[in-house]
């Protein structure tokens, strides 16, 4: 008993003193999981809602932006209009200082959504407006802003007018205006202005060059066929059609777009172009040479085969285009550049076509055989030409990479090897003389 008693003793305090703290320590370290899942979900919870609450406030921001855009357009355009009624009673009443001033604040509305045509055309209002009503400083300064309008819009010509009528209003306001800045601006309109016609003309003369090699030809075709008078007209009438129906879809698209379009298109399908381009040598050089093994044999074909001249290649479409486009991005309403075009065409067709009849060489129905070879072989050379052109448009080449004085020595080496080849070729032909 004496030795179970202890035990007992003993064992009853080992498990008090040792269960006692550990599920103390337990509880305590579930209480505090508990306390921190809690937290964190309480902290999720909040960090969600206010995401929602900014993404609602985002939705609603985006809501009342784009309700504030349509009503702010709305707003804009009610009070432009709104302006433009009280501008003209102001004008009709003759009160042409306060017409100016309402003018002057409808080409704000329009300047700041950079509309220059519009910006212009009513600075330019508001400024005849403050000379009518002999507010010259004013009248100076909204000439000077349809200046600058117009020549964003690239207009130099009339940006240099409005310009001059600007400095013109400030000298009548006050005699010792210092209209250095407005002279600098005019000058650069001038310079502008020359450049631009320079380029235009030069424009223009590429445009007739490029539509004169491509009706030569349709020219050479009709020339040597056996057609009528009245049948070449109607060919050179067709391809005025053209270019008429192209200025027309070119006006429903964009010039812009249908030139990009093109230019990738030759560039993306640079192999259906070839396919194309061989279809028509290997046509011209099959009629041509049926056209003069039929000749021989007694048969003129001409008025049939003539047409494989006569017919627009894709090379001749893409330039009807390409100038219409051309012409209309440089200001040209796309009617007239497809007149314009066309008419080059026309008279081009027509007049070489003559010209050649008129000439009096001995042409038969072999000579045309022997014409469309000759286009069949440079069609096939622009097969092997244009394709190495179009990946080398592509390649950065800066011409730095070739060294000036390896381009001089190589140029230099080219000329001897020539000059030497010419020598001993015209030796040789005079020793055969001299033998003779």
């Amino acid at each position: 008993m004496t030795t179970c008693i202890p035990t007992r003793m003993t064992c009853i305090p080992t498990r008090t003193t040792t269960c006692i703290p550990t599920r103390m320590t337990t509880c305590v370290l579930v209480m505090i999981s508990l306390i921190g899942i809690v937290m964190s979900a309480a902290a999720g919870a909040e960090e969600g809602a206010g995401r929602g609450e900014e993404a609602d406030g985002e939705e609603e921001t985006d809501g009342e932006d784009g309700t504030k855009g349509e009503d702010g357009t709305k707003g804009e355009e009610e009070s432009v209009e709104k302006l433009k009624e009280r501008a003209e009673e102001k004008e009709s009443e003759e009160n042409y200082g306060d017409a100016g001033i309402l003018y002057d604040s409808i080409a704000l509305i329009y300047k700041n959504k950079t509309d220059w045509d519009n910006a212009a055309e009513y600075y330019i209002m508001a400024g005849e407006n403050f000379i009518k009503g002999e507010k010259y400083e004013d009248a100076g300064k909204s000439y000077s802003n349809a200046g600058d309008c117009l020549y964003e819009k690239d207009d130099f010509n009339r940006a240099e007018r409005c310009y001059e009528i600007s400095k013109h209003n400030f000298e009548r306001f006050d005699p010792d205006y210092d209209a250095s800045e407005l002279n600098e601006k005019i000058e650069e309109c001038e310079e502008r202005s020359a450049k631009e016609s320079l380029m235009t003309t030069l424009l223009i003369i590429g445009i007739v060059l490029a539509v004169i090699k491509f009706s030569a030809k349709t020219s050479i075709g009709c020339a040597f066929s056996k057609i009528k008078n009245k049948e070449i007209l109607i060919v050179a009438s067709i391809y005025f059609i053209i270019a008429l129906i192209v200025s027309v879809i070119i006006g429903i698209i964009s010039a812009s777009v249908v030139i990009d379009r093109l230019m990738n298109a030759l560039f993306d399908f640079g192999v259906m172009f070839g396919m194309f381009q061989l279809i028509i040598a290997l046509l011209l050089i099959g009629f041509g040479l049926r056209t003069i093994s039929k000749w021989n044999k007694g048969k003129d074909i001409t008025r049939k085969t003539f047409l494989m001249m006569a017919a627009p290649c894709p090379i001749c479409t893409s330039t009807i285009f390409i100038t219409c486009s051309l012409l209309v991005i440089e200001g040209m309403h796309f009617i007239n550049a497809g007149l314009l075009v066309g008419a080059i065409f026309f008279v081009s067709i027509s007049g070489m076509t003559f010209a050649l009849r008129k000439i009096k060489t001995k042409r038969t129905p072999s000579s045309l055989g022997v014409v469309m070879v000759f286009f069949g072989l440079i069609y096939f050379l622009t097969i092997l030409i244009v394709p190495s052109y179009l990946k080398a448009s592509r390649m950065n080449i800066s011409g730095s990479e070739f060294p000036l004085i390896d381009t001089i020595l190589v140029s230099f080496l080219g000329l001897i090897l020539i000059s030497t080849g010419f020598i001993f070729k015209k030796i040789e032909i005079k020793n055969k003389i001299e033998r003779l």
